[in-house]
């Protein structure tokens, strides 16, 4: 019993003194983010740039128009403006983005609009992860300040709507086993991050491995409806609509753009359509292998969404700002840490992995570049080699959370056993 209660005393010292330094670093990128994003405003077209561009599609969708014959030119609409021609996303996500975008409202109310949305989504994310996890404060506050560091560095600046799919993401999680009507919600807001189908799609996978077949049923449904709803608006067949995205997304070229964990590929002129199919296909075998051997542990839920939170990061492609998907690992281990009984050696492994989570994208995707590139004189290569250190590193989190929660659950079965 003393024991226990050390191990406990241990786990909130090392929380409380996580939370301290995330806070004040947390504090300081936001104050940061808020002026720079501030003082730039007015001269900086990179500042709300990925919050125009799906304004100006939603917009553009609601009048009848595809977005595409803007980008190409064909129509464009005086008070919309051109849509750059970077633009494009998923069909479903230009009738569904409105609920984020509004593109009813006139720019600047949409973009007030958009960041109460952005703020209140993160209100509940984190009031919903307070409640769920136990009653030390120092435990409720550390696993507070652990996404709200990671979301400091995407906060404002471009108004990429990937990261409150991120929290839509984490609150389905945590609301899904309450009730029918929750479960409805929770499909809802899956439904909602589904604009961001690189961060959401294989946590719809995830839902229907468990057998919890409502949300993602609901999930279907209304993203069924809103790609319909889209190709008569627009007049437009949904083949075209998918395949103008599919064929936008592979002719783009950009050394910043991960395409998953094969991006090295392209130094091998290897196509961006192939290196796709290949991160795809063994993103998502990894992930059902992950699901398949935490799914046994059936007293942690939150275990079987792990595999899914980190897989997000390398199996589809995804722009530099877009690392915020990390928000989503980050969460579960922490709420694993909160939840599962381990041992104080396995829960420091563990709090590495999270902080390895954290720290990966600052250790390889921006500083590693940096190195790399010194030394290679190559940003192409430099660039791909770091993602794919990046990636690496992930992976093998993995492999160590999966070796951890079985050997502490052989373990409790073992001593259970000899009870």
């Amino acid at each position: 019993m003393i024991n226990m209660d050390s191990n406990k005393n241990n786990r909130s010292s090392l929380l409380g003194c996580l939370f301290i330094l995330l806070l004040v670093f947390t504090s300081l990128q936001i104050i940061y983010n808020v002026f720079d994003t501030l003082k730039n405003i007015r001269t900086s077209e990179y500042v709300f740039y990925d919050f125009r561009l799906r304004w100006q599609e939603c917009a553009y969708v609601l009048r009848g128009i595809n977005p595409f014959d803007s980008i190409n030119g064909g129509k464009v609409l005086p008070e919309l403006g051109k849509i750059d021609s970077v633009a494009g996303t998923m069909p479903w996500s230009y009738l569904l983005g409105n609920i984020m975008i509004p593109g009813f409202l006139p720019y600047k109310l949409a973009l007030i609009y958009y960041n109460c949305f952005y703020v209140l989504s993160a209100v509940i994310c984190f009031a919903l992860l307070w409640k769920q996890t136990a009653n030390n404060r120092f435990n409720k506050m550390a696993i507070i300040s652990i996404p709200a560091f990671w979301c400091a560095w995407y906060a404002f600046r471009l108004g990429n709507y990937g990261t409150t799919c991120c929290f839509l993401v984490v609150v389905s999680i945590l609301i899904y086993r309450r009730s029918l009507f929750w479960k409805i919600i929770a499909g809802v807001l899956l439904t909602i991050a589904m604009c961001k189908p690189q961060v959401a799609g294989l946590f719809f996978l995830t839902y229907l491995l468990m057998g919890e077949f409502v949300v993602p049923l609901v999930c279907l449904c209304l993203v069924g409806i809103s790609y319909i709803a889209v190709s008569i608006i627009t007049h437009t067949n949904a083949i075209t609509l998918l395949s103008q995205i599919l064929t936008q997304g592979t002719n783009y070229d950009n050394v910043n753009i991960n395409n998953g964990l094969f991006t090295i590929l392209r130094n091998f002129n290897i196509s961006t359509t192939v290196i796709l199919m290949l991160s795809l296909i063994f993103g998502i075998a990894f992930f059902i292998y992950g699901v398949k051997r935490l799914r046994e542990n059936q007293e942690n839920t939150f275990l079987c969404f792990l595999p899914a939170a980190i897989c997000s990061s390398f199996w589809f492609y995804r722009n530099p700002y877009e690392s915020m998907t990390l928000i989503i690992p980050v969460v579960i281990i922490a709420l694993i840490l909160a939840t599962q009984h381990l041992t104080p050696t396995r829960g420091i492994l563990l709090y590495f992995s999270l902080i390895g989570c954290v720290a990966g994208y600052l250790v390889f995707e921006k500083y590693g570049y940096i190195l790399f590139n010194h030394f290679l004189k190559n940003a192409y290569l430099a660039r791909d080699i770091a993602l794919l250190m990046e990636d690496i590193m992930y992976i093998a989190i993995m492999f160590i959370i999966i070796n951890i929660i079985r050997s502490s659950k052989k373990e409790h079965g073992e001593m259970y056993a000899s009870v």
